[in-house]
């Protein structure tokens, strides 16, 4: 699922690239595919709070249903 490859990826910059990912542009939505981009900042501990990591997503639970104002996604993430 796209959604779940997009949380996966923003927790990659996280993890490996210590880049907090905060505005995301999806540029195209084709079939179950996404090509989306993170605006980034560099992790600052000063500045981002750190009370908990996620360490991964899963599809375990994944749903995404479609309501009245959009899209709505429900995501478990390990921690």
């Amino acid at each position: 699922m796209a959604i779940f490859l997009a949380l996966s990826e923003a927790l990659y910059l996280i993890d490996a690239l210590e880049l907090i990912p905060g505005a995301v542009k999806i540029q195209s939505a084709i079939g179950d595919g996404l090509d989306i981009q993170f605006d980034c900042d560099q992790l600052d501990l000063e500045r981002h709070s750190h009370r908990m990591a996620f360490k991964a997503v899963t599809l375990h639970g994944l749903q995404v249903d479609e309501t009245e104002d959009g899209l709505k996604a429900t995501i478990l993430m390990d921690i």
